[in-house]
C-alpha cells in the first residue's frame, strides 16, 4: 500500500493525474478486504486523491477529499500527516481565492508546531501561511 500510495504521489509529480487515482483506487480495493487496515496512510491517500481530483478539474470531489484527509488525520492525532493535508488543502482553497478559509485551516496546525522546527513540510506550510495572510490582510472587511 505503501509502495502504491509514493507511485500515486510521483504520478502526480509528473503530471499525471489519471494515473495518480487509477493508484488510489487499487489501494482503496486492497484497504476494503476484511481486517486490512491503512493506518496513518489513509490521510495520505485521501491527500493524494484529493490533490489528483482537483488537477483533473473534479474541484468538488477533491475538496471533499481534503476533508476526509483533515477528519481523519484529527481522529488519529496524526499531527504531522494532518499538517500535510491541510497545507495542500489551504493551497486549493487560496487558489479559488478562498484565503481567509484557507487560513483557517492551516494555522492552527502551524500553531501546534511550534519552535524551530526546520522540517520541510512545516517550513513549507508556514511559508504558505505567511503569504495567505498577507492576502487576507489585503481582503477589504465585510461591515
Amino acid at each position: 500500500s505503501e509502495l502504491r500510495l509514493q507511485r500515486a504521489e510521483c504520478s502526480l509529480d509528473l503530471g499525471e493525474p489519471h494515473v495518480a487515482l487509477q493508484r488510489v483506487q487499487e489501494v482503496n480495493r486492497q484497504i476494503s478486504r476484511p481486517g486490512y487496515e491503512l493506518g496513518y496512510l489513509l490521510v495520505e491517500l485521501r491527500r493524494i486523491e484529493a490533490v489528483a481530483m482537483v488537477a483533473i478539474g473534479k474541484q468538488e470531489e477533491g475538496e471533499a477529499a481534503f476533508k476526509e484527509a483533515l477528519a481523519v488525520a484529527s481522529r488519529q492525532g496524526a499531527k504531522w500527516w494532518e499538517l500535510r493535508a491541510a497545507r495542500f488543502y489551504a493551497s486549493f482553497l487560496q487558489s479559488k481565492g478562498r484565503c481567509r478559509d484557507a487560513q483557517n485551516v492551516l494555522h492552527p496546525i502551524c500553531e501546534w508546531f511550534s519552535g524551530e522546527v526546520k522540517a520541510t513540510d512545516i517550513v513549507a506550510a508556514r511559508a504558505l501561511l505567511r503569504e495567505i495572510a498577507g492576502q487576507v490582510d489585503s481582503i477589504p472587511r465585510q461591515r
